[in-house]
């Protein structure tokens, strides 16, 4: 599966590699529904309060090829707003593959 980033420009190297990981960590457990080697995983990422004491992270994923299957999540905490928003375009992929 191909992932491709959004704004994870703005973030310093560390978050990078953590945010990076847990993109493949889930995309790897998303691979069961994508036979297919050209599914991409869309991980747009925005902060918000940059100049303030504090950043509140916006992630919005999107994978599919065909079906458009989209979740996101807002959070203080970069990681913890990623995994919220991957486990529910989990969740949703479990969904809607469950029906068709």
């Amino acid at each position: 599966m191909i992932i491709r980033y959004t704004g994870i420009e703005k973030l310093s190297r560390p978050e990078k590699i953590d945010l990076e990981g847990l993109a493949e960590k889930y995309a790897g457990r998303m691979d069961r529904f994508f036979p297919q080697p050209d599914a991409e995983l869309m991980v747009h990422l925005k902060l918000h309060g940059e100049a303030g004491a504090r950043i509140k992270y916006s992630i919005h994923v999107k994978v599919g090829i065909g079906k458009l299957v989209q979740a996101e999540a807002v959070d203080w905490d970069l990681i913890k707003a990623a995994r919220t928003a991957l486990e529910k375009l989990q969740k949703e992929l479990v969904h809607k593959f469950k029906k068709s």
